[in-house]
């Protein structure tokens, strides 16, 4: 009987130690990215496109939450305290984060102080943070580098990862002056301008090049939209030469 209860136990040992490497092998097949932020990150259902690139890579599948709210800081998200039980409840790869341009002192300190708190429970949740970098509106044109210094400032206090978005904007602009990434209010993104940002992150949370990727991609369950592939083009080498200044 014993030497039946070892090999029993033997057996029983070897299964839970196939199945937990089964589970590892899956989770592999899958980024798990909570987005945090406002508008910016709502409009146009930026983490929507953001997974319809990582599917059209064949990339491994994009699975996400967005916590975004209007006007929202990271101050704001932390006093109403939903991300802090999303990170204590669930495992995550990146937690995108953003607020507003913050292109000045009292913004920037706000971004750093809160990416701070925000440091300890992102790492209890396996993650790393990471800061996309939005833009100013397009009368603010001269702000685009204060918004730059603010995430970057950030992303250095947590050894976080920058997502030069806003900066991909302006390599747009540096190759065609006259291309439209803001919606009407000129402020927030229209369709290009999310497809960019889009870019700018997968291949940063991916570490793959956007160069080639779909121009086709969804906003919700009803909507598919198709962009010129001559403005795709365009966009995704945008992103990818920004990038590559920091690393790629």
């Amino acid at each position: 009987m014993r030497k039946l209860e070892k090999s029993f136990l033997f057996c029983l040992i070897a299964l839970v130690f196939t199945l937990n490497i089964s589970a590892q092998d899956k989770s592999k097949d899958k980024l798990r990215v909570l987005f945090v932020g406002n508008s910016l990150t709502y409009a146009n259902n930026l983490p929507e496109i953001v997974a319809g690139l990582a599917r059209s890579a064949k990339q491994p599948k994009l699975v996400y939450k967005m916590v975004a709210y209007p006007n929202f800081s990271l101050e704001d998200h932390w006093n109403k305290g939903e991300v802090q039980k999303l990170l204590a409840k669930e495992k995550w790869d990146f937690v995108v984060m953003q607020q507003g341009p913050s292109a000045f002192s009292d913004g920037r300190k706000v971004l750093v102080e809160y990416a701070k708190k925000y440091a300890e429970p992102i790492a209890n949740a396996g993650a790393k943070p990471a800061f996309y970098m939005v833009w100013s509106s397009a009368d603010r044109l001269q702000d685009f580098a204060g918004v730059s210094a603010t995430y970057k400032a950030a992303a250095k206090e947590v050894d976080g990862l920058f997502i030069p978005a806003g900066e991909a904007w302006l390599e747009v602009w540096r190759r065609d002056p006259k291309f439209e990434l803001y919606s009407a209010d000129n402020f927030h993104p229209n369709l290009a301008g999310s497809y960019l940002a889009a870019l700018v992150i997968y291949q940063q949370i991916y570490r793959q090049s956007p160069i080639g990727l779909s121009n086709h991609f969804r906003l919700n369950f009803e909507q598919e939209v198709d962009l010129p592939e001559k403005h795709a083009k365009l966009l995704q080498a945008a992103a990818a030469e920004t990038n590559k200044k920091y690393g790629f």
